[in-house]
This record gives structure tokens, sequence and C-alpha cells, in this order.
């Protein structure tokens, strides 16, 4: 708890099933507390490193992204490291996403021969939009949070230093609205999803 609604997850590297026993097990947790209003989740991009399509299906089997999307409240993912394939999908599936213009983003991996589905796609599509979703997929490998910003994405892509900085005040306007306000804005934000 860090205090006027605001609450934090902070993953750690470890084995993928235990991160996502770890972090349904957290969630539940938080959601006990009556004063939630906003979480933060960090270390998405350590606790899910490269791991290709065996670690996405422990994932989706595990239903770690449905417990990110179904979180009540809404949800600000701090992406300071290189994300890609789990690590970015779990970012993504969060309200918020406040990245590093140093990082490197992406969800295809072909080192480790991930290569997103129809409905993988089709998922980042609604999340992003189409034109950002086919360059991230197709086109680039892995781009920088600089070069984010410049094809125009929208979330906040900011110097190192200023990321969690950005996350909390974000979390702390967010938490500020009245104890109401959280859930239905959560509800709009995840209905394309």
């Amino acid at each position: 708890e860090e205090g006027n609604g605001v609450f934090s997850i902070d993953i750690t590297a470890s084995a993928p099933n235990e991160i996502i026993a770890g972090l349904h097990m957290t969630l539940e947790r938080v959601l006990q507390e009556s004063s939630v209003r906003v979480l933060i989740l960090r270390g998405l991009e350590r606790g899910f490193e490269r791991g290709g399509r065996e670690r996405h299906n422990q994932a989706v089997e595990k239903r770690l992204y449905q417990a990110i999307v179904s979180f009540p409240y809404p949800v600000i993912a701090v992406l300071q490291g290189d994300a890609i394939g789990v690590g970015f999908m779990a970012g993504a599936l969060c309200d918020f996403m406040v990245c590093n213009e140093d990082a490197q983003y992406g969800y295809t991996d072909a080192e480790c021969h991930f290569y997103p589905t129809n409905a993988e796609a089709i998922l980042l599509s609604e999340r992003f939009g189409a034109l950002r979703t086919h360059d991230l997929l197709y086109l680039s490998a892995a781009t920088t949070g600089r070069e984010m910003r410049a094809k125009g994405w929208t979330c906040p892509v900011l110097p190192w230093p200023q990321v969690e900085a950005y996350a909390q005040r974000l979390a702390s306007m967010l938490a500020a609205k009245s104890h109401d306000a959280p859930r239905p804005l959560k509800a709009n934000l995840t209905r394309p999803l």
C-alpha cells in the first residue's frame, strides 16, 4: 500500500509459474483492501523475460492476462526495461503503460521463434490500433520507446529517471477521483479488450 488508494506490486525475476501464481494471489489480496483505487505493476519485463510460445501459453492457461484485464480498478504498468513477448503483452493489457525511451518493446521474438497468432494480433490492434500493431508485430522486431513516441504511440514514453515519478503522479491523480470513479473508468478502458 502506497497510500491514498494507490497499491503496487513489484515483480522480481523468478520462474514463470511462480510469478503467475504469485501475481494471482497478490491481485486477490489487493482486492480485499477497501481503500484500493489504483494498482501499479512494476517489473513485468523482469518477471517475463523472453521465453517464446511456451511461456505465453502458460500465461494464457493460468489466466494471467484475464486477471490483469478483469482487475476492477485502473492498472498502470511501469515498463522501465526491455519488454518483449509475454512481458509486453502483460503490460499492454494494463490500462496504462509508462515506458522508458531507451528500452526495447515488442511482441514478436524471432530469436525464440515466437510469432503472433491472429487472435493476439486482433487483441493488440484493439489496444493500440491496426497500424501501430502491424508495425510492432510484422515490421519492427523490437522498437525503442523513443521510436514508439516518434511513431505516434500515445502511452507516456520518458527518460528512465522520470518513468517511476510519472507513474506515481498518474496513480495519485486517478486515486484522487471520487471513490466510485475508478471502476467506471476501468470498465470504459477495457471494453474493447
